[in-house]
């Protein structure tokens, strides 16, 4: 291997991508990296593709976490002016954060691959990638959306910082997904001014932890209070029963208890 080769000058490429467009929090995505030969031959020790995220940090910082990762190849030969295709999948964990949401710019989730060299700059090849999300939190957004509750902005954040947002315990995912929201049609305009909703997936369930400022001008309840701490767990219930329980929630819903199965 040649000194510009060591200096990423001529060296191999690498260029990830999905066999899907999209990818769904909590499934599998079948994966594949296109490795193409610079003009002198290399060696790799590995090949990995991961999901990575920035995520907001206690001190209003940012760091990068990997989401989900996997080795496509080991020691592997790249031979000059060659292309090579490597095909695997990636096990997308439930709270990896999703994409495409929020009024002002949705979270970014990125598709790396890397071929991990000695005594060379390693080729890093990246490409965006739209995550849905899982089942449950689908739900929970479309409710909210149907009470006129629209998601501003959505970000990662280390779960290690949710504070009484996101209590944490050991097994606790690294980032749990921050959302912003505000009503703009519905009941709620004018009683809430604002609504965090921060998602975090637990065993057999899902738990929205709420934080609510009610509008100064309507005291929450008879509590006199204009701050509200609550939560609502999601297993299988449709969105017109999570509907009715974020107004129970948010102290404010009008609609009646809903019957069994609804």
């Amino acid at each position: 291997m040649g000194l510009l080769s060591r200096l990423g000058i001529g060296a191999a490429t690498v260029e990830p991508a999905l066999h899907a467009p999209r990818v769904v929090a909590g499934d599998t995505a079948p994966v594949r990296v296109t490795v193409r030969g610079g003009s002198s031959g290399q060696h790799a020790d590995e090949l990995t593709v991961r999901l990575v995220t920035e995520a907001t940090t206690g001190g209003g910082g940012t760091e990068l976490v990997t989401v989900a990762e996997t080795v496509l190849a080991t020691d592997l030969r790249v031979d000059p002016e060659t292309e090579r295709e490597f095909a695997g999948a990636l096990d997308v964990p439930v709270w990896a954060p999703i994409t495409g949401v929020g009024a002002e710019g949705g979270t970014e989730v990125v598709l790396a691959a890397t071929l991990a060299m000695d005594w060379s700059r390693e080729p890093t090849g990246r490409t965006g990638v739209q995550v849905d999300p899982a089942p449950r939190l689908d739900r929970a957004l479309a409710a909210l959306a149907a009470l006129g509750i629209q998601v501003e902005r959505a970000r990662p954040v280390i779960s290690s910082v949710g504070g009484s947002e996101a209590p944490t315990a050991p097994d606790d995912p690294p980032v749990v997904q921050q959302f912003d929201c505000h009503p703009h049609a519905g009941p709620y305009v004018g009683r809430i001014s604002d609504l965090t909703v921060v998602a975090v997936p637990e065993p057999g369930a899902l738990v929205l932890h709420l934080d609510t400022d009610v509008a100064t001008e309507t005291a929450y309840g008879t509590t006199d209070a204009y701050e509200c701490f609550t939560t609502v767990e999601v297993t299988d219930e449709s969105v017109p029963t999570l509907r009715r329980q974020f107004e129970r929630a948010l102290g404010t819903g009008t609609t009646s208890d809903p019957s069994p199965g609804v």
